[in-house]
């Protein structure tokens, strides 16, 4: 019952135009700055330049303070899971399952974003103990040929430890007889990797995953047109993923087929048919705790170790935010503070604009 109160403080905050009435759904957490790897096509580390992300360059990793304020703050306005992911590779921190532990105590369901490369028993042992819901492994590459493509400056051996990685977990949840952590594979799609959806198959045949996901490349910042996929390239990959899609299902393992496809047709220009939302079911926490409304955004609307959540969360900065977001389509070019033309939010907003998109503008002129 009280997830559905939630859903509908959220439609009633849409409805609204500006405020929300419960708290984000799921929080995004960043755990640290560094990475060990390179991808072409990382937010954060790939070789192309970047623009700085907004926060104090200065701190470096999440603190087990902001750790505790997110526990006080967050489950009691109604979130419900934490993303751990963000700029670097969770894994390097150094008290990420006590993490876990803290959030899980905490009432949060909780998923960790990871490369997968730095698994060691008795680590990969700690993390099925840990209590951990969800472990998104990332395979940009499945052979040394795309590994060296996708992977630049990166040592050819990580693409086994992944892989090594992959076995120790699923190793040590049989000998624990433990379901959880539930293990998703995660094949970001580009130009180096379209053609090889064969070689995916038989790694995931072979290591048997509960479920994989495919994700559409994003172009950041202008720079990687090169790599995104042609629309003859995303037909011919769409009808194999519809055939994998069959296979996968019958061996019990889950695949993400129409949310990947409903990204192939829509991005880059969602923006122009779906208004933005996530300021209203999500919100990205800094390693500093400087508070963003998207991943992918440059707008600072606070940060939570210097003031409550609560009044970022329904501060101006984030009613601008909301208010401009649902207006984005309409609002010509896209503004200098989001990455808008590479959407990672596609799936939740299409899903909340099905929903609204025919009753939204008399609902709004009712509430006037």
């Amino acid at each position: 019952m009280q997830h559905l109160k939630n859903k509908l403080a959220i439609l009633l905050g849409i409805i609204q135009g500006e405020c929300a009435y419960t708290g984000p759904p799921y929080a995004v957490l960043d755990i640290i700055r560094h990475c060990n790897i390179r991808c072409s096509g990382c937010f954060f580390h790939c070789p192309q330049g970047r623009r700085p992300m907004p926060g104090n360059p200065a701190v470096d990793r999440a603190s087990f303070a902001l750790v505790d304020k997110i526990c006080d703050e967050l489950p009691r306005l109604g979130t419900r899971e934490i993303f751990l992911v963000g700029e670097g590779e969770p894994f390097l921190h150094p008290q990420l399952i006590d993490f876990i532990g803290s959030f899980k105590r905490a009432g949060l369901k909780v998923q960790v974003y990871t490369n997968g490369t730095l698994f060691t028993e008795p680590l990969a042992q700690a993390l099925v103990h840990s209590g951990l819901d969800i472990l998104n492994i990332s395979f940009w590459a499945v052979d040394e040929q795309e590994h060296k493509s996708c992977h630049p400056q990166t040592s050819p051996g990580l693409l086994q430890s992944r892989r090594a990685g992959a076995e120790l977990i699923r190793k040590d949840k049989e000998e624990a007889g433990l379901k959880s952590p539930s293990v998703n594979f995660a094949f970001p799609i580009n130009k180096h990797n379209c053609h090889n959806l064969k070689g995916r198959l038989q790694l995931i045949e072979s290591l048997r995953p509960d479920s994989v996901s495919f994700g559409f490349f994003r172009d950041r910042g202008g720079q990687l047109q090169h790599l995104m996929l042609s629309p003859q390239e995303v037909q011919a990959l769409s009808n194999e993923l519809r055939l994998m899609n069959t296979h996968l299902n019958a061996l019990g393992i889950a695949i993400n087929t129409g949310d990947y496809l409903n990204a192939a047709r829509l991005s880059p220009e969602a923006w122009h048919n779906i208004p933005c939302y996530a300021g209203w079911f999500q919100t990205y926490i800094k390693v500093d705790g400087t508070i963003l409304p998207c991943a992918h955004c440059y707008h600072d609307v606070g940060n939570m170790m210097e003031q409550p959540f609560p009044d970022i969360w329904n501060g101006p900065n984030m009613k601008d935010f909301r208010r401009r977001g649902v207006r984005l389509k309409n609002a010509g070019p896209l503004p200098a503070s989001c990455d808008c033309a590479n959407c990672c939010q596609i799936k939740d907003n299409l899903r909340i604009h099905r929903l609204l998109k025919w009753g939204l503008p008399v609902l709004r002129r009712g509430c006037r």
